[in-house]
């Protein structure tokens, strides 16, 4: 679909991957000792996005405690106000059985 009068080449558009609705309290580490709170709110294998106890700066790369899969480096996309999304860092890219993983590890 595009609006009258503005040209979209579409073969631009970027598939999203499905994500997983979760719902997880966990810890988050950056650098200058941010060491905060964050609620984990879905997660694909690329990334996740959740709601942080303080803004959080896009472009930083933070640790993330995803249980016994360990911390994982991720770096924040996009913020608006304490909501966030963020990439897994290239070198890690989450497994079909670690996205079940971090799933049962949220309360049900």
């Amino acid at each position: 679909m595009q609006a009258p009068g503005y040209d979209c080449d579409v073969s631009i558009w970027v598939v999203r991957e499905p994500r997983r609705v979760i719902s997880l309290r966990t810890r988050l580490i950056g650098f200058g000792g941010l060491d905060t709170e964050v609620w984990l709110q879905n997660v694909s294998s690329r990334g996740l996005s959740g709601v942080s106890a303080q803004p959080l700066m896009i472009g930083s790369t933070i640790l993330v405690d995803l249980g016994s899969i360990g911390g994982v480096a991720v770096r924040v996309r996009w913020a608006l106000g304490t909501r966030f999304g963020a990439s897994f860092e290239r070198a890690f890219v989450l497994s079909p059985a670690q996205l079940d993983q971090i799933t049962q590890l949220a309360p049900a």
